[in-house]
């Protein structure tokens, strides 16, 4: 059983990662015009609005997974944003660009609220055998949360390559 230095240690490690990723993601979103939201780079496929509420999505999906948490997203958002909804380029069909990532930054805090009350017992305890493709444990999903993050910020890049924008980073 690992100590809870090596607990506390893992959970700072892993809030480290999510804000890590979640920094690279903000950058690249803010860099997306306004106008250009709902572009989709060779007109189908992921746009950034669906990308930013889909975050939220993920988030609040896992926690209430994993953890029990009750979702605070509206049932009509989560339908928009779910895993298997198709996009679609009218900007009118979703929330504004504000109002969707208020919701991503609001479920990002909630992820970490919860890895940071994760101690001895529920951070090794294992996930629920449909979870375990995901993660095997509770402090093993905020890493997959990350490289989650980062999978559809190249979606967000490709939009913007679509578009002729500059890259963010080089």
């Amino acid at each position: 059983m690992p100590s809870i230095d090596e607990i506390t240690s893992t959970r700072s490690m892993a809030v480290e990662r999510l804000n890590w990723a979640r920094q690279f993601t903000e950058a690249l979103l803010a860099a997306v015009p306004d106008d250009a939201l709902t572009a989709q780079a060779g007109g189908r496929g992921n746009h950034t609005l669906w990308v930013i509420g889909h975050l939220a999505w993920t988030d609040e999906e896992i926690l209430g997974a994993v953890a029990g948490i009750a979702k605070t997203m509206s049932e009509a958002h989560q339908k928009l944003f779910a895993s298997g909804a198709s996009p679609v380029s009218d900007a009118g069909a979703y929330p504004s660009r504000d109002e969707t990532m208020a919701l991503m930054h609001a479920a990002r805090q909630r992820m970490i609220d919860w890895i940071e009350s994760l101690d001895d017992d529920t951070a090794r305890k294992p996930l629920p055998e449909p979870l375990l493709p995901f993660a095997p444990d509770a402090i093993s999903v905020p890493f997959t949360i990350a490289a989650h993050d980062l999978f559809h910020l190249g979606q967000v890049a490709s939009v913007r390559s679509s578009l002729g924008l500059d890259p963010v980073f080089r």
